[in-house]
């Protein structure tokens, strides 16, 4: 019997995803969505159907579809979301394969939102009546939208999305402050901004714990779709929901933050007895204030390794991550406390701790976004390699987590084919998606090295440096931008680009190609101008004094750029470690210099008299500004 071609795909995808406040949500939007997709798959092949592309096998979400009952909570099944909302099937009769797929999707929301309203419900007790519950099974009803074409043309997917089976009514009322499309949840038709205020005052204090601070008492008003993605993760929902145990919780912006700072502290302890007593001072300080316990399920294994030999420490993993930041402990509406003694008290408590560490924790945690590069293309043109392909893919997913939270103390929020996303710590983020980037073209060369030795089957990243209060949907968004404008389309794809946001929006925007013309691999490079600056072989005041000549350099040859930063360069006090004879000291500066130099050319879209656009490589500071803020973790 013939089989026949067809591509399937779940929407919406940007929106459920990156609509986030919290981490959790974040990560639930994704895991929900692969979810969502593996059930489809499963309902396909069930049906007599097979999945063309991706390589689903040894997927262990799908996988664990068929076998819900063996999932552990700390399995990779039960933590990241590994498949793809978009796939290619084939099947004898594939409108029916599809349609099994469609209503498979829909029987599984729904059993999701059940599972999610049973908990909301049974903890909101009678402030949920009977207009929460017409909004809450309005709102859920007809959120997914499922499409299918029959044929190999994947584009003709994109035109079928476009012709929408349905358009939701707009929704009047006070909006939910996450997605701020749907109205929140009340009680009551009288959806006034005071009764729904009042409403989820209410609800959060009935709803939250110590071991739960599942929804912030101020500010926190959300409709039913981010509701269930927030609960998604407690035990009891996801248990009767899909069958098996997710992560209870997901680390915060802070504690991602936090730890390689708690990582050197913990270290510290182990063999210093000051350190050891502070920390105990802490944890005493922070029971007794009732510190929400909201990490509890985190889990970054330099941590875990040292809590697993002193057990005693445990409770300093388990803290709400803001709690290592004096600014948020200061904040009274964020932060709750009994009283304002025992505040004072966990201030200087945190105080000790911080001078036993002789530093302070970075408010700074990064969000890597990742995408193979021309996919479409190359699927396209080796289209009888379309199985090599999709396995070299399933193989460089595979290793993800390991790389990310193994080797470099991230969270793994999504690996799915050529797509990743992960939080990492400050430190670790550029080395991580460098590393990265090798794992996929590995891959690749394992599987289809042709593709390899045609410099195709390339990566590229886009790397957000945020301040942790800064709003997690605009970092998201941010980061989608900075990889498919910048890095992409400015920097020719194959590269790397990065911003810094303070709280206040974006102060520093860079990128590279991943290795120049000569091999050298810029983060590589990064990292040892960085190690010179921290040595003081540079400055800030040097790094600023560059920045104010870019608009001479400009005017210049590259040539004579270099002799003015190394006049420059020579004239500051902070240069230290050059040769004292006055020619080797000269060739040295001019060697640094033009490292700097390397380092800051950009490229620049520029447009002739006729609208034509090119592309034009001149200095700019930001690359610099970028190596100062990784040595000195603060802008």
């Amino acid at each position: 019997m013939n089989q026949y071609l067809f591509h399937f795909t779940i929407t919406p995808v940007q929106s459920f995803v990156s609509q986030a406040r919290r981490t959790r949500d974040l990560w639930a939007g994704s895991y929900l969505l692969s979810y969502l997709a593996g059930v489809a798959m499963k309902a396909i092949k069930d049906s007599g159907g097979s999945i063309v592309f991706p390589a689903i096998d040894n997927d262990p979400l799908f996988n664990a579809l068929y076998n819900p009952l063996s999932v552990d909570k700390d399995s990779l099944s039960a933590s990241i979301g590994s498949l793809p909302n978009r796939f290619k099937a084939e099947a004898q009769d594939p409108a029916t394969a599809a349609h099994a797929g469609d209503i498979a999707v829909k029987e599984a929301w729904h059993k999701i939102s059940e599972s999610a309203l049973s908990i909301v419900r049974g903890r909101a007790g009678k402030s949920f009546t009977k207009h929460t519950l017409e909004m809450w099974r309005r709102q859920v009803c007809n959120h997914w939208e499922v499409s299918w074409i029959i044929g190999d043309d994947g584009a003709l997917l994109d035109e079928r999305k476009n012709l929408r089976n349905f358009f939701p009514e707009p929704e009047l009322g006070e909006k939910c402050t996450i997605c701020g499309e749907r109205q929140a949840l009340s009680s009551d038709k009288d959806d006034s901004r005071h009764n729904v205020v009042e409403w989820w005052k209410e609800f959060v204090n009935t709803f939250n714990g110590r071991r739960g601070y599942h929804f912030r008492k101020e500010g926190e008003r959300l409709c039913a779709i981010c509701t269930i993605k927030r609960v998604f993760p407690i035990k009891d929902m996801t248990k009767k929901a899909i069958g098996w145990e997710v992560y209870h919780n997901y680390p915060s912006t802070a504690y991602i933050s936090a730890v390689d700072w708690l990582i050197e502290l913990l270290k510290k302890a182990a063999t210093d007895k000051t350190t050891k007593d502070a920390i105990k001072g802490f944890i005493d300080i922070c029971n007794k204030a009732d510190i929400a316990l909201d990490e509890e399920a985190t889990k970054i294994k330099a941590i875990s390794d040292i809590i697993a030999r002193h057990p005693e420490w445990k409770d300093i993993y388990d803290f709400r991550g803001d709690v290592f930041f004096s600014e948020s402990i200061k904040n009274k509406n964020e932060f709750p406390i009994k009283d304002e003694y025992t505040r004072k008290e966990l201030l200087s408590s945190l105080e000790a701790l911080t001078k036993c560490a002789d530093s302070k924790p970075t408010p700074f945690y990064a969000l890597i976004i990742m995408d193979g590069d021309n996919m479409g293309r190359l699927l396209s043109v080796y289209s009888q390699r379309q199985s090599e392909i999709s396995k070299a893919l399933a193989d460089f997913a595979g290793g993800v987590l390991e790389i990310v939270e193994d080797k470099y103390n991230g969270k793994l929020i999504y690996a799915g084919g050529d797509d990743v996303m992960a939080l990492l710590p400050l430190n670790t983020a550029l080395y991580c998606a460098a590393e990265l980037r090798d794992a996929y073209l590995q891959a690749f060369n394992n599987y289809v090295p042709e593709i390899i030795q045609k410099a195709e089957g390339t990566i590229s990243a886009g790397i957000v440096y945020a301040h942790m209060n800064t709003p997690l949907q605009a970092v998201v968004r941010d980061a989608h931008r900075l990889l498919d404008n910048t890095a992409k389309d400015l920097l020719g794809r194959d590269a790397f680009a990065v911003r810094v946001w303070k709280r206040g929006g974006p102060l520093i925007t860079f990128g590279k190609k991943w290795k120049d013309p000569q091999c050298i691999s810029w983060p590589d490079e990064i990292e040892m101008i960085k190690d010179d600056f921290k040595d003081n072989k540079y400055g800030s005041g040097y790094f600023y004094r560059f920045r104010e000549l870019i608009d001479i350099m400009k005017t210049l040859s590259p040539e004579d750029s270099i002799k003015l930063l190394t006049a420059e360069y020579l004239k500051r006090r902070e240069n230290r470690g050059l040769p004292d004879r006055h020619d080797e000291k000269i060739r040295e500066a001019e060697e640094r210099v033009k490292r700097l130099y390397a380092l800051s050319l950009y490229p620049y879209q520029t447009y002739d008299e006729h609208g034509n656009e090119g592309i034009e490589t001149k200095p700019n500071p930001d690359g610099l500004l970028f190596v100062r803020f990784l040595a000195e973790k603060e802008i």
